[in-house]
C-alpha cells in the first residue's frame, strides 16, 4: 500500500480536480484513496491513500484527519460499513450515552454536521 502525504494539495487537485486540495474541502478530501490493483483471486495487490496536507496545518485539525484516514484504511482493508447505532445520526430514537460510546468509526453515512 502506498501512502502519499500531499503537502500543499496539488496531488489532491491532480487526482480529484482543481480546488479539491484546498482547506475548504477537508470534510471530503482530508484522506482518500482505495485499491488500485487486485489479483485474479481477489486479493489486494496495491492501494493508494493520499493525505491532504492542507487539512493538517494546525494541531486542532489532526483528530479530523486521523478519523478520515482510519475510515479510508478500513475501507481499503475490506472493513465494511457498520449499521450499529444509526440513531446517533438520525436522532430517532434519541441516542443514549451508550449509543454514542458504541458508535463505530466505519458508519455508513457521514453527515456534515
Amino acid at each position: 500500500m502506498g501512502i502519499a502525504y500531499d503537502y500543499d494539495g496539488t496531488v489532491t487537485d491532480a487526482l480529484l480536480g482543481t480546488g479539491a486540495g484546498s482547506s475548504s474541502q477537508c470534510f471530503f478530501n482530508a484522506a482518500f484513496g482505495g485499491i488500485d490493483n487486485s489479483s485474479s483471486s481477489a486479493t489486494l495487490q496495491h492501494a493508494l491513500v493520499v493525505l491532504n496536507g492542507q487539512c493538517a496545518l494546525q494541531s486542532s485539525q489532526l483528530a479530523e484527519v486521523e478519523y478520515r484516514l482510519v475510515r479510508v484504511l478500513g475501507s481499503v482493508l475490506g472493513v465494511g460499513w457498520s449499521q450499529v447505532n444509526p440513531n446517533v445520526i438520525s436522532g430517532t430514537p434519541k441516542p443514549t450515552s451508550d449509543d454514542l460510546a458504541g458508535f463505530p468509526v466505519m458508519h455508513y453515512l457521514d453527515p456534515q454536521n
